[in-house]
């Protein structure tokens, strides 16, 4: 191999970030007086922890620290109170860093949980609590809820979902909830997009809609097809392509055309995992979740010959999606030979406004890997669900940021065929998880620009280094963390240098 020319790029952003901070967990709360035991919120659900009182004094209870309990306090008029009203326990609730008491902040130690019994009156106990002299305050205890947690039938099995802190993140923002609309391209394989959990995200070019009904597939007879309203073999929205409804096929028929049908073809299936992986419908009680609710998947297909041919015309497919308005272009797919011609559809792309996305490879080694280094692009290394590096990931210095892409079994995503379903691990699964956070951080700040976006997204990912300090500064920032990124403050990035490699053969 040989290196015709080497440069040596230091990036540093230095965008200043504002982003307020909403309500992390949705709280079922109400009046600390309202305390009968059968308050149930608006889906049917207890409101209150049972048997459980908390009370604030204004004074610390000695030798009562968290982590010990104790059936008296030594306080009389309290002890007379929890013989009165079958009070069996009081402890600490909470800890707190003294280190970090600073003068303001609320004094948490000087709260306790009371445990009672079943036949405890709470009204009478709390209005006996709140008279007491040295009791700031005594209220019920509220039972939370992860408001956010899908009820796809598969979600148990999507471990890789928590591990990007996918919960908490959506307790702010879940993706359907954007201001406008967010778009993923997928350059692979193609994609089943009447699958149950693709086809309500799949992305439908309304410049192609020729009957003006605000779609471009519809289910007719119990089956997705293009609008019939639509196929008049024209190019309505001047784009290059005619009919193009939801994506195009780069992939040549037999008879050397193109066509507007992205589908997998038999046998094939990467792209529609990848699909599912990047925006899989969530939420609708089927089948498998995605880290972004409903953001939209546009998609091209290339071809891919039961999973052992090459990428046909790839790069084009990034052309398209770029555009075709694509806010992020996934690329799960690479080889090792750079090219100027590569180099500049990624500058065009990026030019354009997209953000490309790609896997970092599968070779387990630090080596030259296309398109994921190219300067412009996000290359995703690949962890296991414990944050180590897999033994198939890629590594190196032009590595911008790692994410699941599974092992021992792989991320389950969808299949062709109806509602089904397979595991699959690769970096090729790495990167649509990371482009699906993206997409999710897209949606809840649609006015940042690019450069924020991508400098919130790696700011806040999880520092893995110590868990993997053979590749330590090869794994990119960290891992992916949804949650972070949609709820940090003006993070810091350091200076990334990254090695540019140049005319590689």
């Amino acid at each position: 191999m040989d290196v015709a020319s080497i440069s040596l790029e230091l990036y540093m952003r230095t965008a200043r970030i504002l982003l307020s901070i909403p309500l992390f967990i949705t709280l079922c709360f109400a009046s600390p007086l309202s305390n009968t035991q059968d308050k149930i919120d608006q889906q049917g659900r207890p409101m209150w922890e049972d048997n459980q009182i908390s009370i604030k004094l204004n004074h610390n209870i000695p030798g009562l620290d968290y982590g010990r309990s104790s059936d008296r306090t030594g306080l009389r008029p309290l002890d007379n109170l929890f013989i009165i009203h079958s009070v069996q326990e009081i402890k600490q609730r909470f800890k707190q860093n003294p280190k970090l008491m600073l003068p303001g902040l609320p004094d948490l130690t000087r709260i306790y949980l009371l445990e009672t019994s079943h036949e405890t009156n709470f009204d009478l106990l709390l209005a006996d609590l709140q008279n007491t002299p040295g009791v700031e305050y005594a209220e019920r205890v509220a039972r939370h809820y992860y408001e956010a947690i899908p009820n796809d039938s598969l979600y148990a099995e999507l471990a890789h979902l928590p591990q990007i802190g996918a919960e908490e993140a959506w307790d702010i923002h879940k993706g359907e909830d954007g201001t406008t609309e967010v778009v993923i391209g997928i350059v692979d394989s193609g994609m089943d997009w009447d699958h149950i959990d693709l086809v309500d995200n799949v992305y439908n070019n309304l410049g192609e809609d020729a009957d003006g009904d605000g779609h471009t597939i519809e289910l007719i007879d119990g089956v997705w097809v293009f609008d019939p309203g639509d196929e008049n073999g024209i190019d309505d929205d001047l784009n290059g392509y005619v009919d193009d409804f939801i994506g195009w096929n780069m992939y040549a028929d037999s008879e050397g055309s193109e066509n507007n049908d992205p589908s997998d073809d038999p046998g094939n299936y990467h792209g529609t995992h990848v699909a599912g992986l990047a925006a899989g419908v969530t939420n609708n009680g089927s089948g498998i979740a995605s880290i972004a609710w409903n953001v939209k998947i546009m998609a091209t297909s290339h071809g891919f010959e039961n999973g052992g041919g090459h990428v046909y015309n790839a790069f084009q497919g990034i052309i398209y999606h770029a555009e075709n308005g694509a806010d992020i272009i996934n690329n799960s797919w690479g080889g090792n030979s750079y090219t100027e011609a590569a180099q500049e559809v990624i500058d065009y792309a990026t030019g354009l406004g997209s953000i490309v996305i790609a896997s970092a490879g599968n070779s387990g080694g630090n080596y030259p890997h296309y398109p994921s280094d190219y300067p412009g692009v996000v290359s995703v290394a690949a962890v296991d669900v414990n944050d180590y590096k897999t033994s198939y990931s890629n590594y190196g210095a032009g590595v911008d940021i790692s994410s699941p892409g599974g092992a021992f079994g792989g991320l389950l995503s969808t299949y062709p065929g109806e509602d089904t379903y397979t595991q699959l691990s690769g970096t090729s699964m790495a990167g649509p998880l990371a482009a699906g956070a993206l997409a999710l951080l897209k949606s809840y700040q649609p006015d940042w620009t690019n450069e924020e976006l991508l400098y919130q997204y790696l700011a806040t990912s999880d520092n893995i280094d110590d868990l993997n300090s053979t590749y330590s500064n090869f794994l990119g920032h960290g891992r992916v963390n949804a949650y972070r990124a949609l709820s940090e403050v003006d993070p810091t990035l350091p200076a990334d240098m990254r090695l540019g490699l140049h005319d590689i053969y």
